[in-house]
């Protein structure tokens, strides 16, 4: 055989052998067995590529062709819980994107595969326009949403006897020290710098050593989260299962860096801390800790 047969149902055209494996403008590149060489034509933006039968042979539909990439109808499993929680509400993409975003193509580009790998941020955000738990959207772990309760709730609150807080009678002095970090990555490097004054909890009215950070990162949600500002005493002794404001070198040649976390376990050779997302423990030298402070609560800051 002296020419190259070409199967029409792969719509594969003769090309040159230059660049062999390369993608071309109008179509992809595929590789012969003896040197030869095709160009197939784009299709779904799936590559087609492999070792075909040499020309004595010709191709045939049983030609081994090896596919990289997605098909459009081998959806990541992410997707396909997208899907099925969109069925469940009762919505589209579009409106779920809107509610968690300003991009409207949110979900859609996840469905789809132009966005391969999400942010935590992001599929938080997903998880909670879907209503579903962050670990089921993940893994597919446990129920998508909580059973709905059968009967009537609990009630578990009451009302607190205080004295609603007049913003004249607050005192402007508490210092804000900057920016503490709620993920090991991007830690504030804490210089003891004051970025701004805040008013003073009825609480905490008469309280020395008192000072506010402001929540970056998100491995502290939803107990702690981005941009929320919070109270630290310095003098007041922090317990198991506080949350405090940790400033330490990680590491022997490492920079200070300030973190809040919830204190596990604390020795004379570790401290341990713990964050909730990625759950994760981490441990601390006491001799690369400079500070550890607790982080008060809503009960401590109103004096209750």
């Amino acid at each position: 055989m002296t020419a190259i047969q070409i199967d029409k149902q792969l719509r594969l055209v003769e090309g040159p052998p230059a660049g062999y494996g390369k993608r071309h403008a109008e179509g992809l590149a595929i590789g012969l067995g003896d040197g030869q060489h095709l160009v197939g034509q784009r299709q779904h933006g799936v590559t087609l590529c492999g070792n075909l039968p040499s020309s004595q042979g010709g191709i045939s539909a049983e030609t081994p062709i090896v596919r990289r990439g997605i098909l459009p109808d081998m959806k990541t499993p992410l997707a396909l819980r997208i899907e099925e929680r969109l069925a469940s509400l009762g919505t589209n993409a579009t409106a779920v994107s809107l509610k968690i975003s300003d991009n409207k193509d949110l979900l859609r580009d996840i469905i789809n595969g132009r966005t391969r790998n999400p942010r935590a941020d992001t599929l938080r955000k997903v998880a909670a326009g879907l209503e579903c738990s962050l670990e089921w959207l993940m893994d597919g772990d446990g129920d998508p949403a909580p059973p709905v309760l059968e009967g009537r709730p609990i009630p578990n609150s009451r009302p607190a006897d205080v004295d609603y807080p007049y913003r004249s009678g607050l005192i402007k002095d508490i210092e804000v020290r900057g920016t503490i970090a709620g993920s090991m990555a991007g830690a504030f490097q804490f210089e003891g710098g004051v970025v701004d004054y805040v008013a003073r909890p009825p609480g905490l009215a008469n309280a020395k050593g008192v000072y506010a950070l402001y929540v970056e990162g998100t491995s502290m949600v939803p107990e702690h989260k981005p941009g929320e500002l919070r109270f630290v005493s310095a003098f007041k002794h922090p317990n198991v299962g506080d949350t405090v404001a940790i400033t330490a070198r990680y590491t022997p040649d490492g920079p200070y860096e300030s973190f809040i976390k919830t204190l596990v376990r604390r020795s004379s050779s570790k401290i341990i801390v713990a964050q909730l997302n990625p759950a994760a423990q981490i441990e601390f030298d006491p001799q690369y800790v400079v500070s550890m402070h607790k982080v008060l609560t809503m009960n401590e800051l109103f004096g209750i």
